[in-house]
Protein backbone atom coordinates (compact mmCIF):
# COMPACT_ATOMS: atom_id res chain seq x y z
CA UNK A 1 0.00 0.00 0.00
CA UNK A 2 1.22 3.49 -0.91
CA UNK A 3 3.07 5.39 2.04
CA UNK A 4 1.15 8.37 2.99
CA UNK A 5 1.18 9.36 6.37
CA UNK A 6 3.21 9.45 9.65
CA UNK A 7 7.38 9.13 9.87
CA UNK A 8 7.76 7.40 6.33
CA UNK A 9 5.75 10.27 4.69
CA UNK A 10 7.87 12.99 6.19
CA UNK A 11 10.90 11.71 5.81
CA UNK A 12 10.61 10.65 1.98
CA UNK A 13 8.91 14.33 1.50
CA UNK A 14 11.95 15.58 2.62
CA UNK A 15 14.34 14.01 0.34
CA UNK A 16 11.85 14.78 -2.61
CA UNK A 17 11.90 18.20 -2.09
CA UNK A 18 14.37 18.87 -4.49
CA UNK A 19 11.85 17.09 -6.98
CA UNK A 20 9.66 19.84 -7.17
CA UNK A 21 11.42 22.99 -7.46
CA UNK A 22 10.39 25.56 -9.74
CA UNK A 23 13.59 25.00 -11.34
CA UNK A 24 12.85 21.55 -11.97
CA UNK A 25 9.47 21.98 -13.01
CA UNK A 26 10.46 24.73 -15.44
CA UNK A 27 13.16 21.86 -16.58
CA UNK A 28 9.41 20.44 -18.24
CA UNK A 29 8.47 22.37 -20.05
CA UNK A 30 9.15 21.12 -23.41
CA UNK A 31 7.39 17.63 -22.26
CA UNK A 32 4.17 19.87 -21.79
CA UNK A 33 4.30 22.07 -24.90
CA UNK A 34 5.40 18.93 -27.42
CA UNK A 35 2.42 16.83 -25.59
CA UNK A 36 -0.21 19.53 -25.77
CA UNK A 37 0.97 20.32 -29.21
CA UNK A 38 0.18 17.07 -30.27
CA UNK A 39 -3.22 16.88 -28.98
CA UNK A 40 -3.55 20.34 -30.69
CA UNK A 41 -2.72 18.94 -33.99
CA UNK A 42 -5.20 15.98 -33.82
CA UNK A 43 -8.02 18.40 -32.95
CA UNK A 44 -7.05 20.70 -36.00
CA UNK A 45 -7.37 17.28 -38.16
CA UNK A 46 -10.62 16.43 -37.39
CA UNK A 47 -11.42 20.07 -37.24
CA UNK A 48 -10.63 20.29 -40.71
CA UNK A 49 -12.17 16.85 -41.61
CA UNK A 50 -14.94 18.10 -40.35
CA UNK A 51 -15.15 20.73 -42.43
CA UNK A 52 -14.50 23.45 -39.55
CA UNK A 53 -17.55 22.65 -37.10
CA UNK A 54 -17.58 19.44 -34.48
CA UNK A 55 -18.57 18.16 -31.47
CA UNK A 56 -16.51 16.24 -28.85
CA UNK A 57 -16.13 15.18 -25.28
CA UNK A 58 -12.24 16.84 -24.52
CA UNK A 59 -12.40 14.93 -21.34
CA UNK A 60 -10.92 11.85 -22.18
CA UNK A 61 -8.69 13.18 -24.67
CA UNK A 62 -7.16 15.99 -21.28
CA UNK A 63 -6.58 12.38 -19.70
CA UNK A 64 -4.63 11.01 -22.24
CA UNK A 65 -2.75 14.37 -22.49
CA UNK A 66 -1.48 14.10 -18.90
CA UNK A 67 -0.69 10.54 -18.80
CA UNK A 68 1.95 10.65 -21.63
CA UNK A 69 3.09 14.09 -19.66
CA UNK A 70 3.10 12.28 -16.21
CA UNK A 71 4.90 9.30 -17.69
CA UNK A 72 7.25 11.49 -19.31
CA UNK A 73 7.89 13.78 -16.48
CA UNK A 74 8.23 10.96 -13.80
CA UNK A 75 9.70 7.96 -15.54
CA UNK A 76 11.20 9.62 -18.65
CA UNK A 77 9.07 7.23 -21.22
CA UNK A 78 5.83 8.67 -23.20
CA UNK A 79 3.26 6.48 -22.47
CA UNK A 80 2.13 6.67 -25.86
CA UNK A 81 -1.66 7.48 -24.58
CA UNK A 82 -2.49 10.32 -27.29
CA UNK A 83 -1.48 7.83 -29.95
CA UNK A 84 -3.23 4.29 -28.95
CA UNK A 85 -0.50 2.50 -26.99
CA UNK A 86 -0.26 1.24 -24.40
CA UNK A 87 -3.86 -0.23 -23.56
CA UNK A 88 -3.48 -2.46 -20.83
CA UNK A 89 -0.71 -0.77 -18.38
CA UNK A 90 -3.05 2.34 -18.93
CA UNK A 91 -6.41 0.32 -17.79
CA UNK A 92 -4.89 -1.26 -14.90
CA UNK A 93 -4.10 2.02 -13.40
CA UNK A 94 -7.38 3.74 -14.64
CA UNK A 95 -8.85 0.74 -12.84
CA UNK A 96 -6.22 1.16 -9.38
CA UNK A 97 -7.58 4.78 -9.60
CA UNK A 98 -10.95 3.95 -10.00
CA UNK A 99 -11.61 1.31 -6.96
CA UNK A 100 -9.05 3.81 -4.97
CA UNK A 101 -12.82 6.61 -5.04
CA UNK A 102 -15.31 4.13 -3.62
CA UNK A 103 -16.57 4.20 0.03
CA UNK A 104 -16.28 0.70 0.54
CA UNK A 105 -13.28 -0.46 -1.22
CA UNK A 106 -10.87 -3.10 -1.93
CA UNK A 107 -8.16 -1.41 -0.17
CA UNK A 108 -9.18 -1.70 3.06
CA UNK A 109 -7.73 -4.63 4.66
CA UNK A 110 -10.86 -6.83 5.58
CA UNK A 111 -12.33 -6.18 1.95
CA UNK A 112 -9.55 -7.76 0.40
CA UNK A 113 -10.08 -10.99 1.91
CA UNK A 114 -13.54 -11.47 -0.07
CA UNK A 115 -13.50 -13.49 -2.82
CA UNK A 116 -14.51 -11.08 -4.89
CA UNK A 117 -14.25 -10.70 -8.93
CA UNK A 118 -13.45 -7.45 -8.79
CA UNK A 119 -10.95 -8.32 -5.74
CA UNK A 120 -9.06 -10.33 -8.20
CA UNK A 121 -9.18 -8.12 -10.93
CA UNK A 122 -7.38 -5.29 -8.76
CA UNK A 123 -4.91 -7.52 -7.68
CA UNK A 124 -4.14 -8.45 -11.26
CA UNK A 125 -3.99 -4.82 -12.03
CA UNK A 126 -1.74 -3.85 -9.38
CA UNK A 127 0.36 -7.01 -10.17
CA UNK A 128 0.54 -5.48 -14.10
CA UNK A 129 1.52 -2.54 -12.92
CA UNK A 130 4.55 -3.41 -10.09
CA UNK A 131 5.96 -5.79 -12.89
CA UNK A 132 6.14 -2.45 -15.42
CA UNK A 133 7.65 -0.06 -12.68
CA UNK A 134 9.53 -2.27 -10.71
CA UNK A 135 11.49 -3.55 -14.41
CA UNK A 136 11.72 0.11 -15.12
CA UNK A 137 13.43 0.99 -11.87
CA UNK A 138 15.87 -2.15 -12.42
CA UNK A 139 16.43 -1.31 -16.03
CA UNK A 140 17.19 2.18 -15.04
CA UNK A 141 19.50 1.56 -12.39
CA UNK A 142 21.34 -0.91 -14.57
CA UNK A 143 21.99 1.83 -16.72
CA UNK A 144 22.83 4.49 -14.38
CA UNK A 145 25.36 1.99 -13.24
CA UNK A 146 27.01 1.47 -16.75
CA UNK A 147 27.50 4.74 -16.63
CA UNK A 148 24.34 6.60 -18.64
CA UNK A 149 23.87 9.76 -17.67
CA UNK A 150 21.06 10.91 -15.29
CA UNK A 151 18.00 12.28 -16.91
CA UNK A 152 15.77 15.19 -16.03
CA UNK A 153 12.83 12.51 -14.80
CA UNK A 154 11.68 12.52 -11.07
CA UNK A 155 12.55 8.24 -11.35
CA UNK A 156 16.30 9.49 -11.60
CA UNK A 157 15.78 11.35 -8.68
CA UNK A 158 14.39 9.37 -6.36
CA UNK A 159 16.94 6.46 -7.67
CA UNK A 160 19.38 8.65 -6.56
CA UNK A 161 18.01 8.48 -3.19
CA UNK A 162 18.05 4.87 -2.88
CA UNK A 163 21.88 5.10 -2.27
CA UNK A 164 22.94 3.77 1.10
CA UNK A 165 22.85 6.47 3.78
CA UNK A 166 20.58 6.68 6.82
CA UNK A 167 17.33 7.55 5.18
CA UNK A 168 17.56 6.39 1.92
CA UNK A 169 14.63 4.96 0.30
CA UNK A 170 13.84 1.29 -0.50
CA UNK A 171 12.78 0.31 -3.51
CA UNK A 172 9.38 -0.47 -2.78
CA UNK A 173 8.79 3.06 -1.73
CA UNK A 174 10.37 4.48 -4.94
CA UNK A 175 7.69 2.21 -6.81
CA UNK A 176 4.94 3.75 -4.56
CA UNK A 177 5.90 7.40 -5.22
CA UNK A 178 5.76 6.83 -8.77
CA UNK A 179 2.96 5.01 -9.03
CA UNK A 180 1.29 8.20 -6.47
CA UNK A 181 2.52 10.42 -8.85
CA UNK A 182 1.06 8.68 -12.04
CA UNK A 183 -2.17 7.96 -10.50
CA UNK A 184 -2.98 11.43 -8.70
CA UNK A 185 -0.78 13.19 -11.60
CA UNK A 186 -3.28 13.34 -14.68
CA UNK A 187 -7.03 13.08 -13.54
CA UNK A 188 -7.18 16.02 -11.15
CA UNK A 189 -5.03 17.96 -14.12
CA UNK A 190 -7.04 16.51 -16.58
CA UNK A 191 -10.40 17.86 -14.58
CA UNK A 192 -9.28 21.45 -13.48
CA UNK A 193 -7.89 22.22 -17.37
CA UNK A 194 -10.92 20.71 -18.94
CA UNK A 195 -12.86 22.98 -16.60
CA UNK A 196 -10.63 26.04 -17.34
CA UNK A 197 -11.21 25.55 -21.36
CA UNK A 198 -15.20 25.13 -20.58
CA UNK A 199 -14.78 28.67 -18.67
CA UNK A 200 -12.93 30.12 -21.37
CA UNK A 201 -15.22 29.38 -24.13
CA UNK A 202 -17.78 30.79 -22.35
CA UNK A 203 -16.24 33.99 -21.79
CA UNK A 204 -14.30 34.84 -25.28
CA UNK A 205 -13.19 38.49 -24.19
CA UNK A 206 -10.97 36.63 -21.60
CA UNK A 207 -9.89 33.84 -24.07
Amino acid sequence: MLTNHGADWQRQRTLMQGIFSPQRMAGFHDIFVGCSEQLASQWLAELESQGGCFRRDIYPDLTMLFLDIVGDAALGINFGALSGRGGELLSSIRFILKQSTYPTHQFMAWWQRLPLPSNRQLADAFALVDDFLYGFIHQRRAAIQQGVACSESLLDVLLQATEPGEDALTDKEVRDNLLAIIVNGYETVATSTGITLDLLARHPEQL
